[in-house]
C-alpha cells in the first residue's frame, strides 16, 4: 500500500528511489574527479595488464601508451603489468 504524504499524492517507491539513486550517483561521479585535473583538461589513465613487459602483448601496450602519451598534451597513460 503507497504511502500517503501531505498533499493527499500517494509516494511511489520505485520513483523516488530511481531519484535518489540518480542523485547519489551524480554526487559520486562528480566527487571522484580531482579538481586541477578537470580545469587543466588534463587526464591520467591507468592501463592494467595481466601479460609480462617482456610479452608481444606487453610491449604492445606499452608502446601504444608511448604514442597517445607523445601525441597528446592532455593525456597520459600509465602502464602496469600484473607480471614481471
Amino acid at each position: 500500500m503507497a504511502k500517503k504524504t501531505k498533499n493527499n499524492k500517494t509516494m511511489k517507491r520505485r520513483n523516488f528511489l530511481k531519484g535518489a539513486g540518480a542523485a547519489a550517483l551524480g554526487a559520486a561521479t562528480v566527487s571522484s574527479f580531482p579538481a586541477p585535473a578537470i580545469s587543466g583538461g588534463h587526464m591520467e589513465w591507468i592501463a592494467c595488464s595481466a601479460f609480462g613487459k617482456a610479452s608481444g602483448l606487453g610491449k604492445a601496450i606499452d608502446r601504444f601508451a608511448s604514442y597517445i602519451n607523445n601525441a597528446s598534451d592532455k593525456l597520459k597513460i600509465t602502464v602496469y603489468h600484473g607480471v614481471n
